[in-house]
């Protein structure tokens, strides 16, 4: 695990926390984060964290193309089964937006939940991880009188390694929407379901980190955190 020895004071952390919400507001966006694998899975413990982020998709609508795009807001929690896995649920507001469309949905509750198990651990270095991630999202949006919904779905696969207070992680990532259409709006298909993941966790202190995400070639999507562990 990382551990960082540093004590920060109140002011500071505010400043951090500020900091998240004007990274993951920039953009405007709900991105589900796979989440911390190196800080979850390897003890039994429990860490609850705040996300924030954007995604924009190609998405195939009968043959035509459009653009989906969200943002939102979720809280997570996340608990170390064993020390090689560990499982965590969402739930946050979140929109949908469909750009040749003229849809602009409102903020609605989402949720979803997934897995972490670590294929592999460096006996010498516990913070270098194999780790195998899923997860499955569900998203819903209104506007005037047409709802739309997504089932997201994505798995990975990670490396992870810590330098100093950072975690940094990144692999490979497979993932497929399938959007539920209202009114005018057909139902779709996600285009391409290969992608690249790319992050890192900065820990604050013992128990507070703070995280960035980011997902590209599948979809296009930045998310940004900050959470605390339980159980450190």
């Amino acid at each position: 695990m990382i551990r960082c020895r540093r004590r920060w004071g109140m002011n500071t952390l505010l400043a951090a926390w500020v900091a998240t919400i004007l990274l993951g507001g920039a953009g405007g966006a709900w991105a589900a984060g796979n989440g911390n694998p190196v800080l979850n899975p390897m003890a039994r413990e429990f860490t609850l964290s705040v996300e924030m982020g954007y995604f924009i998709r190609d998405m195939d609508a009968r043959g035509r193309n459009e653009d989906l795009s969200s943002y939102g807001m979720s809280l997570k929690g996340t608990y170390g089964i064993t020390s090689r896995l560990a499982v965590f649920g969402r739930f946050g507001m979140s929109d949908l937006r469909l750009d040749r469309a003229g849809f602009s949905g409102s903020l609605e509750p989402s949720y979803g939940g997934g897995l972490m198990f670590a294929l592999y651990r460096a006996r010498r270095d516990p913070s270098l991880n194999l780790v195998l991630t899923g997860a499955y999202d569900r998203l819903e949006s209104s506007e005037s009188d047409i709802g739309i919904d997504a089932d997201c779905f994505n798995g990975s696969l990670l490396m992870t390694k810590g330098v100093g207070d950072l975690l940094i992680y990144g692999g490979l990532r497979a993932s497929a929407i399938d959007v539920s259409g209202g009114g005018m709006i057909p139902d779709m298909d996600s285009d391409d379901g290969l992608g690249v993941i790319a992050g890192v966790d900065y820990g604050v202190s013992e128990r507070i980190y703070l995280a960035l995400e980011l997902h590209l070639f599948d979809e296009y999507a930045a998310s940004g955190g900050i959470g605390f562990n339980f159980g450190r």
